[in-house]
């Protein structure tokens, strides 16, 4: 499968995200807060929305992997931990929710 990244967030990304990291399957491996679907779900009854892109890449860098058919299923952030290293985290959550 081929995707592409990409950095912009909208309103239905949002609410896939939050589907996501809600999904214990889904996160069980990841090193995220357990807070941050609430956080990005305040934002959106805020009608913060515009602010997403820009909260998300807060710390370091975040993407969404979508499909060449424009279906967003997932996504990876990356974020430096020192002076040296970058540490990497990604979600493909469609796919990994197919085969779980």
């Amino acid at each position: 499968m081929e995707v592409n990244l990409r950095l912009q967030v909208n309103k239905s990304d949002a609410i896939n995200i939050i589907k996501w990291l809600r999904n214990e399957n889904v996160t069980k491996f990841l090193n995220e807060d357990v807070h941050s679907s609430d956080v990005l779900e305040k934002m959106i009854n805020d009608n913060e929305v515009d602010l997403l892109t820009f909260s998300l890449n807060r710390n370091g860098h975040f993407f969404l992997i979508d499909t060449f058919e424009e279906k967003c299923v997932g996504f990876i952030s990356l974020f430096t931990i020192d002076n040296f290293s970058i540490q990497t985290q990604h979600l493909v959550s469609d796919l990994c929710i197919k085969y779980f």
